[in-house]
């Protein structure tokens, strides 16, 4: 196996749809995605070396890809991935050998800003460093489970929003994704006062409501991977908190069939 362009320091995963706020989220809709009007048929794409990024994206957009039929290194070639130990689970478990992670364990948006954490160029740097950096065409952000005990979740939505001024600023052509928090599974939510799935609803809400604000997309991945009662089922995952090989690979097609 390809070894993959990673950071990691701990261990394990998290969720995700773009151009589009959905469940878990009561603020609207978020921005529309761009119509590129060109007209590629899936049925043609042998590889993707010779074809625009728009065409490409035109062909996703019109049909629900397989993902066998493409190659995943071109659509995540620029793409970073940001988050803490779910988003590790998606970089050991996909197969998007080039797109980049910078995940740790633990991650929060408070460490974001203070952690230095991260193996760039040579250096320890923090999320934001790394944002700062700007060699990006797609940023994923994947943030929250860990700061679901704070007493004041307006904090971590300011914080949120402080990393995607970050990336606008840095690289105003990139596209950037907030990813909703997943869910637990029934017997953690019910068990922690703090790790609950009404929780994560409420800081999904206000995710939602932020990526709005900011005309950024939002990613509502639990679609991909709870149950009818919104929970991750109980074959998901090994702790009720981190997804499987399995799960996590819902969430990549998830990802390749709603982000282009």
């Amino acid at each position: 196996m390809k070894r993959k362009n990673v950071i990691l320091t701990g261990m394990l995963c998290l969720t995700m749809m773009a151009g589009t706020a959905l469940a878990g989220c009561s603020d609207g809709d978020a921005p529309a995605k761009k119509d590129t009007s060109l007209k590629v048929t899936a049925s043609k794409v042998k590889t993707v070396e010779d074809i625009s990024e728009d065409a490409v994206s035109k062909v996703l957009s019109d049909n629900k890809y397989d993902l066998a039929t493409v190659d995943k290194d071109y659509y995540f070639r620029d793409a970073i991935f940001i988050g803490d130990s779910r988003t590790q689970g998606l970089m050991m478990f996909s197969t998007m050998e080039n797109a980049r992670f910078y995940a740790d364990k633990g991650m929060s948006t408070v460490g974001a800003f203070k952690k230095p954490s991260i193996m760039k160029d040579g250096k320890m740097m923090t999320i934001a460093e790394v944002l700062k950096s700007g060699d990006y065409g797609k940023v994923y952000i994947s943030l929250g489970i860990n700061e679901l005990g704070y007493p004041n979740p307006d904090k971590f939505i300011e914080r949120f929003a402080e990393l995607i001024d970050i990336a606008k600023e840095t690289n105003p052509k990139a596209e950037i994704y907030v990813e909703g928090i997943l869910p637990v599974s029934a017997n953690k939510s019910m068990a922690d006062p703090n790790i609950n799935n009404e929780k994560i609803t409420l800081y999904n809400n206000k995710l939602c409501g932020m990526a709005k604000n900011k005309k950024v997309n939002y990613l509502h991945i639990a679609d991909a991977v709870a149950d009818e009662t919104g929970a991750l089922p109980p074959e998901a995952s090994p702790d009720g908190v981190h997804l499987n090989k399995t799960f996590c690979m819902k969430w990549e097609k998830y990802l390749m069939e709603n982000t282009f």
